[in-house]
């Protein structure tokens, strides 16, 4: 059985991977990894996936493009940060105080 298998499996290669590489990516695209793919990203209209840390890219995402449908993602909307309060006492103050004269 596995040996009839080896021979489809062969055939499928690399580009029947689910998820693909940055570098993977700009490849099939034919684009620039660091800059305009980097940018496709941030501006949400290619969508990442996180494995183990990594950014990659389901190739679903590379498909779409490919077929001409570039479509951009609306990113979700951004969360409003709370501002850091501010220390009363800068680190400097608060050693010089502990001193003892």
């Amino acid at each position: 059985m596995a040996a009839e298998l080896a021979p489809l499996l062969r055939q499928l290669g690399r580009s029947e991977r689910r998820l693909l590489s940055k570098r993977e990516a700009a490849r099939r695209l034919g684009i620039d990894r660091g800059t305009t793919l980097q940018d496709l990203i941030n501006r949400g209209e290619i969508r990442t996936v996180v494995l183990a840390g990594r950014a990659k890219i389901p190739a679903s995402e590379i498909e779409r493009i490919e077929a001409g449908g570039n479509n951009p993602r609306p990113l979700p909307a951004p969360r409003e940060r709370e501002p850091r309060a501010r220390r009363s006492t800068s680190p400097g103050q608060a050693i010089r105080a502990i001193k003892v004269k």
